[in-house]
């Protein structure tokens, strides 16, 4: 079967893409006064940005930070050896799933000749255990068993005791049913009723769970049936992914900024939007929304016909919490409900030496007290591997997720424990001199709690149960996101973005396109429907 499909103009979730439509009308603009106003710029707003500035809008991106890019944000950092390195929240996957950042991104760059494939990316228990990922069957459901057969996670004998109801939610699923029928169960029960445990569980679902930051004990069952199926069983092109040969800075962002400017776009960085007051008289007929007043921190005022939200979960409530009046009774409930997962932590070392040569690239991890995954960052992006060619070195980065709240206070036991777990896994790396590390921790992705997706706002602000009341004009964007096709992380901000825009222009009577995702449906449930029993 196809892999790829259209998401329904039904839903409310087309969007802009392909080339820009050099006939659209660019209004003429007071100064202070905008078309959209894109709060927030990582990838969702600068998605966002790109589709309304390629139909001719006049946009305006506010970013808090110093920098764009969101999660691929990157900063400099000055080592004791005196060099200038640039510092990043963290490594990240560049899945072949991922179509709407690929098409993003190639935007920018035609070829993707800024992602590298990586050849497998094995996970590691504490046991000694491993899983690898390389040369698994594309073709469903051969590749799914594949993994268990390769994890040894379910013996003959146990998968014959596993719930069929269980075992049918992993091959039917469905948008609609798999929330409405599982949203109410953690990942950690679903789990327990398969039957696996130890070792083999491990290996599956906490490495699983934890790439999306979330705990399995209080992740949703229905979200991890999501990204199970958005990678394993509509995904035909694989689990092995790409990976940015570059900094983030240099090879996504600063290509983005620049294609942006080149439209048009303003992009303000360091300037937070600190409330939005909506005018009780419509400004202009047909700009698609009431207009909205933003206050911005350095004490300036712009004035936007309409507005994309695209800040992460507390930047989001601190801005609603500031602005009575913007959005609806319903989306602002959504929004008060949203909350964050436990925080990650991102350790960067530099080291004089290097690990074995046979060491993967990207290793994950499990079973560990805080350790997640093992980045060799010199032999994967352009500024490490030049840095450590110089010095004879290494570069590495350590990931640890879902962390309890109360341990990151403490970041050199944090740092230390790391680096112990690090040896651990590669004994050569505790006789390598250490010049320099740096250890950042966030506490600002999206929780996927159960019960939580009837409360998720859509990208309109629209919620599963509520009125239906939104407010024209405004638009969501940013991975919690509630949306009608299977996405996460990147590949979820990117689409948010896009789906965000689309709104907008529709509002504006702007023509869109239906955006290019996975299959909403499972394997078995396509199946079905193929022979007319769905």
């Amino acid at each position: 079967m196809n892999d790829i499909s259209n998401v329904p103009s039904h839903v409310s979730t087309a969007y802009s893409g392909g080339s820009p439509d050099v006939s659209a009308t660019r209004p003429s603009h007071a100064q202070n006064s905008l078309d959209v106003a894109v709060l927030g710029g990582g990838l969702a707003g600068l998605a966002a940005a790109v589709e309304l500035a390629e139909r001719g809008l006049s946009v305006a991106v506010f970013e808090a930070n110093d920098y764009l890019g969101g999660r691929l944000g990157s900063w400099v950092e000055t080592l004791n050896d005196g060099s200038r390195v640039t510092m990043e929240r963290g490594f990240h996957a560049f899945f072949r799933n991922y179509l709407n950042l690929r098409e993003l991104l190639e935007r920018v760059d035609p070829g993707l000749s800024v992602l590298s494939p990586v050849p497998d990316y094995p996970v590691a228990d504490r046991t000694g255990a491993t899983l690898s990922f390389e040369g698994l069957p594309k073709t469903v459901p051969l590749n799914l068993l594949a993994v268990i057969l390769r994890s040894r996670a379910l013996p003959l004998r146990d998968a014959l005791k596993v719930p069929p109801s269980h075992s049918r939610a992993m091959v039917d699923f469905s948008m609609s049913d798999t929330y409405r029928d599982w949203d109410g169960l953690s990942a950690a029960d679903f789990i327990s009723a398969l039957r696996i445990s130890g070792v083999p569980s491990r290996l599956l679902f906490d490495v699983f769970a934890h790439s999306f930051f979330n705990d399995i004990e209080v992740m949703s069952a229905a979200e991890m049936l999501q990204q199970f199926h958005f990678y394993f069983l509509a995904n035909s092109r694989g689990l092995v992914f790409d990976v940015c040969n570059q900094p983030f800075s240099t090879g996504i962002i600063e290509k983005l900024a620049d294609y942006l400017r080149a439209r048009g776009v303003k992009l303000h960085c360091g300037t937070a939007v600190q409330a939005v007051e909506v005018p009780s008289v419509v400004s202009k007929p047909g700009c698609g929304g009431p207009g909205f007043r933003l206050k911005l921190g350095n004490g300036g005022e712009v004035h936007a016909q309409q507005m994309v939200c695209a800040m992460h979960v507390e930047g989001t409530k601190a801005l609603f919490q500031a602005s009575p009046s913007l959005g609806s009774a319903a989306t602002r409930r959504g929004i008060e409900a949203l909350e964050v997962a436990q925080p990650f932590v991102v350790q960067r070392l530099w080291f004089k030496g290097d690990v074995y040569p046979e060491r993967p690239v990207f290793l994950g991890t499990t079973g560990f007290d805080l350790l997640d995954n093992i980045s060799l960052m010199h032999r994967i992006e352009s500024e490490s591997r030049v840095w450590a060619e110089v010095r004879g070195g290494s570069v590495i980065e350590l990931h640890a997720y879902a962390v309890a709240r109360e341990r990151v206070g403490d970041e050199k036991r944090l740092g230390a424990l790391l680096r112990a777990e690090l040896a651990r896994v590669y004994p050569e790396t505790a006789g390598l001199e250490l010049i320099d590390s740096r250890l950042i921790t966030r506490t600002d992705c999206p929780a996927f709690k159960q019960h939580a997706w009837v409360k998720r706002p859509a990208v309109d602000g629209s919620l599963v149960e509520g009125s239906g009341e939104v407010m024209s004009g405004l638009a969501f964007a940013g991975d919690y996101v509630r949306l009608e096709a299977p996405s996460a992380l990147m590949e979820r901000a990117v689409m948010s973005g896009k789906l965000a825009a689309g709104v907008l222009l529709e509002a504006r009577g702007i023509a869109v396109k239906p955006l290019r995702t996975l299959p909403a449906e499972g394997w078995l449930r396509r199946g079905r429907r193929a022979l007319g029993l769905v």
